[in-house]
């Protein structure tokens, strides 16, 4: 098929094109797909075929850089081709505003076979910037119509439809930042890893709800404090976002330092509950499961644990029998002067310890709740025989298969199963 003559738009139609690409490019969170969407808003309807050039400027010690990232044929079997050409081509640059004429290099007219179709034989095309205040993400490249030059109303459809689509690029690509540095700040607020304990299979699934943007939320940490003692902590921080990161950072690392200075349980959660009273300013509480855990030599373990307004942890029997361990106690960062104690619970060899935060627990389906007439307690028996990983892996699969909706809040989940040493 040849190349179209420049298409007459009145300005009714100028106006639907505009509204109908402003409709589609809002809200998207990825410059590619913004990219491949203007480029097929274009064609065949401006031109025979476009593609679409994004700056990459992310790393302030490296020159600003420009890719090729989507290109769109008419005839879609000369995609390939069309990109492959391109490619070998020097990207085009616009330094300020307007378009300027774009021409294949010279030495790749000679060097190259333009076979993808007649339009891409033609020696030029228009290069527009994409401009954003005094920001440049990128440049769409659309061919010359047949006439030469485009008529004035689609030149000016053309430049208006470029600010939108950098508008668009500049808001996908703060939110693709600000996902980064979400992601990056929860793993720093997570372990690495679990630590390996003897006589324990341990197994976490940790999902923070949504794209992940907001830090705080959920947490967990299993250490060693000494040769054979170790600590798991399982916490939700009421709400999100910095001031929520960082009581999730002051918890798990008070919980560690205190632990490694031999603080018993109850003064470790009451040292932490008067950390967040004075750090916060918000009045945020957090809920927290803290456990110690001591193998025993012939396998099993003995458990002491605190349950600070946290869901209360489960214990699986072999016969699968299952049995809430621990009475949920005063949360933190409520109240001054709190008295907590200890609950101590057996772990004999085949027997698991469910703990989960309230994402789990309270997963909803209308008005019902997972946890509802003991659900969990019910999922739980149902995963007997099942080694750690797999019973994680259940109750994972049964949170989202609960309700068709996604999750709105985060869900964190920690199995500690016994076996013979």
């Amino acid at each position: 098929m040849g190349p179209r003559s420049t298409p007459h738009l009145d300005e009714r139609g100028w106006l639907a094109f505009l509204a109908e690409s402003s409709d589609l490019l809002a809200g998207i969170p990825e410059e590619d797909l913004a990219a491949a969407l203007t480029a097929q808003l274009l064609v065949p309807r401006i031109a025979t075929w476009c593609a679409v050039y994004l700056t990459d400027d992310s790393d302030p010690m490296r020159p600003t850089t420009t890719r090729l990232s989507r290109v769109w044929h008419q005839d879609e079997r000369h995609n390939e081709c069309l990109r492959n050409l391109l490619e070998k081509a020097p990207a085009p640059s616009v330094s300020g505003p307007g378009s300027r004429m774009w021409h294949w290099p010279e030495e790749l007219l000679a060097a190259e076979r333009l076979d993808c179709g007649p339009a891409s034989a033609s020696a030029a095309g228009y290069a527009f910037p994409l401009l954003f205040g005094a920001h440049s993400y990128g440049v769409l490249l659309v061919s010359r119509p047949r006439s030469g030059v485009f008529a004035q109303e689609v030149h000016h459809l053309l430049e208006e439809l470029c600010q939108r689509v950098a508008r668009t690029l500049y808001l996908a690509r703060r939110h693709s930042r600000l996902v980064e540095t979400s992601r990056a700040l929860q793993r720093g607020l997570l372990p690495p890893r679990l630590t390996r304990i003897p006589g324990i299979d341990a197994t976490i699934v940790y999902e923070p709800a949504g794209e992940g943007i907001n830090a705080g939320g959920d947490f967990y940490d299993v250490f060693q404090v000494e040769d054979e003692r170790w600590y798991f902590a399982l916490g939700d921080v009421c709400g999100t976002g910095p001031e929520a990161a960082s009581l999730t950072s002051l918890a798990r690392h008070a919980v560690r330092l205190l632990a490694r200075e031999h603080y018993p349980l109850p003064p470790i959660l009451d040292r932490l509950n008067r950390a967040m009273i004075e750090e916060s300013t918000s009045g945020r509480f957090m809920t927290l499961l803290c456990g110690e855990l001591v193998p025993r030599t012939d396998g099993g373990a003995l458990l002491t644990l605190v349950c600070a307004g946290h869901v209360p942890p489960l214990r699986l029997r072999s016969d699968g029998t299952v049995q809430v361990v621990a009475s949920p106690q005063l949360l933190l960062g409520v109240v001054d002067e709190v008295d907590y104690y200890t609950e101590s619970v057996e772990l004999a060899p085949g027997d698991s310890l469910l703990c989960v935060t309230d994402g789990v627990t309270e997963r909803r389906h209308g008005a019902r709740l997972l946890d509802d007439n003991s659900g969990l307690a019910g999922l739980l028996a149902s995963c007997t025989g099942l080694t750690a990983n797999a019973m994680a892996e259940r109750v994972r699969r049964a949170v989202h298969a609960f309700s068709d909706d996604p999750p709105v809040d985060d869900m964190a989940l920690l199995v500690l199963q016994a076996h013979a040493r």
